[in-house]
């Protein structure tokens, strides 16, 4: 279980999918609850795949170090967030959030985890939004037809919404998240330097005894 509480545990190869029509909007907002006991090999929490098994979104751990990367669309960049701290690393217990964005005629990306920014405005690409190509795959990845990465840990919950959700919906998300899990200690939904766990406020960045 995921803080003593019922989560869904992947071992060995275990994943599954779900529709690529899911995301039928150009922009997307993913919220993970997620932690492996792992960070010896290449993990792959969540993916989306084209009809030839290459990236249309990937977003896994250990790929290229101890830390997270992702990519979203065929020609988006490839973040690389070297600098994951500690404490957020995939053994740990995290809630995870990546923005699509549409900004003018491009497309940026944001990456949260327990509501500190690690990336704001990376590049990206848009990924097709009418079910074109594979389906959406959590606790693996695609290498052309083979299946590989597989995801070891807990996930207790994931969250996708079509759209981008405003600064103050991603505030009252991460919070329920982090009362519903129970990971007070570490996350700060607000932003405002203090865990919600110590905060009297934890929705309110202006606020915090």
């Amino acid at each position: 279980g995921f803080n003593n509480k019922q989560s869904l545990s992947f071992v060995s190869n275990d994943y599954f999918e779900f529709p690529a029509t899911t995301n039928s909007d150009d922009e997307f907002s993913i919220f993970m609850v997620l932690k492996s006991d792992h960070a010896s090999h290449a993990q792959a929490p969540l993916m989306r795949a084209t009809a030839t098994g290459e990236n249309y979104m990937f977003f896994g751990y250990g790929i290229h170090g101890n830390y997270w990367n992702y990519i979203i669309g065929s020609s988006g960049t490839d973040h690389k967030l070297s600098l994951t701290p500690a404490d957020k690393r995939i053994t740990e217990h995290v809630i995870l959030e990546i923005y699509l964005k549409k900004d003018g005629a491009s497309y940026k990306t944001d990456f949260v985890v327990n509501g500190e920014y690690l990336l704001v405005d990376g590049g990206a690409a848009t990924i097709p939004f009418d079910g074109t190509g594979r389906d959406w795959l959590i606790g693996s990845d695609w290498d052309s037809d083979t299946l590989s990465d597989f995801f070891d840990g807990d996930m207790a919950e994931i969250l996708f919404f079509n759209g981008d959700v405003s600064e103050l919906h991603s505030t009252s998300i991460r919070y329920y998240l982090s009362s519903k899990w129970g990971l007070g200690a570490a996350v700060d939904s607000d932003g405002d330097g203090t865990v919600d766990g110590l905060d009297a406020f934890p929705m309110d960045a202006t606020e915090t005894l």
